[in-house]
């Protein structure tokens, strides 16, 4: 650390040495103390979290960052709307904290978050990767909702005796639809190639988060929210396809929420996103909406089978396109 302190001292001078050694001071006193005060706070008034294994469905239909209250404004589905807290303010927590250490061995994955390089193969039946290895869109740098829907539907015919949980990337960044086509027409997003089609192009382009450009002021909060509004939407539509193609009871629910821009307590300014945030009520508090599809499956446990382990490099690339800092 000191030299690549030096290094910026050096390249940069001392002003610019000084911003960013307080930035990182700052940045790191919230996550070491500020950050499990606000999380331990919350906990002790609204408990650790549901344990979403425990509870009873066919099908655990999985938003990921979909936050409870966008979930009531923009669904029309046929069902039963609760809410639930959360065991994870980011997926990996949400993972740890309902799958790590156990054996699901009547239960299939299928998903396209790419935390699951982490799970180890026990933990399940088995867990279906597809969407990430094969289907990931290297134009807008993440998997659309329809490879999600085909490869669960599949994962049905094949697996008619098992518990399903169907991981969705949406409404997580970056984000899909006409908006977000729009903004990139001006804006570079991370993830987004917009030479995709020219062959004489640079094919990846690294490009800005869409919380860095409103930071930047390149779009306001509004055209933020409405992007988010729409990625929602359009999942929403590919699950009720999903949902067509399914038997037995199924819960839309989600891994974690997401800031928009508000406050996640009173010790820290506005944020978005939520990597290295406490738990507060807008990235905890989830949507539990039940869905009847009629009798329940005949659930059997059963070995589970090795499946093919995403690399971890090509993983942590994933997660840097939608945003994580790895």
């Amino acid at each position: 650390m000191l030299e690549r302190m030096i290094e910026v001292y050096h390249s940069e001078g001392a002003t610019v040495l000084t911003k960013k050694a307080l930035r990182m001071f700052y940045e790191r006193f919230n996550r070491r103390i500020v950050n499990p005060l606000c999380s331990f706070k919350y906990d002790l008034f609204e408990g650790q979290g549901i344990d979403v294994m425990a509870e009873d469905w066919d099908n655990l239909i999985i938003l990921d960052a979909c936050r409870y209250d966008f979930f009531k404004q923009e669904s029309d589905l046929s069902g039963r709307l609760e809410s639930r807290i959360s065991r994870g303010a980011m997926s990996w927590e949400f993972m740890k904290g309902n799958f790590v250490g156990r054996k699901l061995h009547d239960t299939v994955y299928i998903t396209a978050n790419p935390f699951v390089y982490r799970l180890e193969d026990e933990i399940f039946h088995t867990i279906i990767d597809e969407p990430l290895t094969k289907e990931w869109d290297t134009m807008r740098g993440t998997v659309l909702p329809n490879s999600v829907t085909e490869a669960a539907l599949n994962a049905f015919d094949q697996y008619p005796n098992k518990r399903l949980i169907i991981h969705y990337m949406q409404p997580h960044l970056p984000p899909i639809g006409d908006i977000a086509d729009d903004i990139n027409e001006r804006i570079e997003l991370s993830g987004f190639d917009k030479y995709h089609s020219h062959s004489n192009k640079v094919k990846q382009k690294e490009g800005t988060s869409l919380w860095a450009a409103y930071r930047k002021g390149l779009i306001d909060r509004s055209t933020v929210i409405a992007a988010y509004r729409e990625s929602l939407s359009i999942v929403l539509n590919s699950v009720n396809e999903l949902l067509d193609g399914l038997n037995g009871k199924s819960v839309i629910t989600a891994d974690h929420g997401e800031l928009l821009g508000e406050k996640p307590c009173f010790l820290l300014p506005k944020s978005f996103g939520h990597d290295n945030l406490p738990r507060t009520e807008k990235l905890c508090k989830i949507p539990w909406f039940v869905v009847d599809g009629g009798e329940s499956r005949r659930i059997t446990k059963e070995p589970p089978i090795k499946s093919d382990s995403m690399d971890q490099d090509i993983a942590e690339r994933r997660l840097e396109q939608l945003g994580y800092k790895m």
